[in-house]
């Protein structure tokens, strides 16, 4: 954006002319995402910088903090570096007061984990900490905007049948974030709950993370009625799945932690959307019946619209 533009007085704009509730319909149209808003850490030279120009020393604390950026730009690996989702607030003072912070207000906002520019791995920051690091400096005004938080915690839920559970050591700080901002809904994703119609036994592994998690947030009890209703349970790496799952439920005292809060819940990934599509397939070639066949499709279009939340 223009130096220029980002000079322009409100008395020479058209659109700061126009009164503020049709000037709120245009924001909320502009900043609305077909997709999800990805969170970035990635802090650039700050932008203008290279300029001759004086840069507006608010325009300079802008571009130290982290950006949401579009996942259909995300997507194009051209690009050197990934746009600011909201270009609005940089074009004057008083756009930035009006439009500044928005885009949480419209969009769902996904956070995975990441590190800074030359940083080594072991300085990767969690998914969890990225969204209590970009909580933590915000106005409680503004923390009331957010809407959907999606979690991408890229951890493998269903490494717990090997002994290798996934940590959890920010659970309490997103649970009482929970608890006191009820209008906020909070995604937590695995990566293997997913659906790869590609990969052999996809439609199982889907299955299986979700039966593997209804026993971490609703209990052994109620993760045996799904159990037995999708799964063999002939086979003994079941009775594990269901044995580690509730060792992890306990681990990180998640009946505790969750208890009463209806606003967390584990979310399948976006791909998992296509699930339908293949369960008929997987079913043929697995010679599932007809009647456990129609439980998978129930389940997979439950957990997909809905995820899967503590109550009981």
């Amino acid at each position: 954006m223009s130096q220029l533009l980002a000079r322009t007085k409100a008395s020479q704009s058209p659109l700061l002319r126009l009164c503020g509730e049709i000037r709120n319909r245009i924001f909320e149209y502009a900043l609305t995402s077909s997709t999800p808003l990805h969170h970035s850490l990635d802090t650039q030279t700050p932008r203008f910088a290279v300029t001759m120009v004086p840069v507006p020393q608010f325009l300079l604390n802008i571009s130290q903090h982290p950006i949401l950026i579009e996942e259909n730009v995300l997507r194009d690996l051209n690009l050197r570096q990934h746009p600011e989702f909201n270009q609005l607030k940089y074009v004057n003072k008083q756009l930035y007061a009006e439009t500044a912070g928005l885009e949480i207000q419209y969009n769902t906002i996904l956070f995975s984990p990441q590190m800074m520019p030359h940083q080594s791995a072991l300085h990767q920051k969690t998914a969890e900490q990225c969204f209590l690091y970009f909580l933590a400096p915000m106005e409680a005004s503004k923390m009331s905007w957010l809407t959907t938080v999606i979690i991408d915690s890229r951890r493998h839920c269903l490494a717990m049948l090997n002994a290798n559970a996934p940590l959890m050591p920010d659970l309490p700080a997103i649970v009482l974030l929970c608890k006191t901002n009820p209008d906020i809904k909070v995604r937590y994703q695995f990566r293997n709950w997913e659906f790869d119609c590609y990969r052999a036994e996809a439609s199982m592994n889907f299955l299986s993370a979700g039966v593997a998690l209804t026993v971490a947030l609703k209990g052994t009890e109620a993760g045996k009625q799904v159990l037995e209703k999708l799964l063999d349970t002939s086979r003994i790496w079941v009775h594990g799945l269901a044995r580690e799952a509730n060792h992890w439920r306990e681990t990180w005292y998640i009946r505790h932690l969750l208890k009463g809060v209806k606003n967390f819940a584990f979310w399948p990934t976006a791909i998992a959307t296509d699930i339908s599509r293949y369960i008929p397939r997987d079913g043929e070639i697995r010679n599932i019946g007809k009647e456990r066949l129609t439980q998978w499709e129930y389940y997979a279009n439950s957990w997909i619209e809905h995820g899967i939340d503590a109550s009981e």
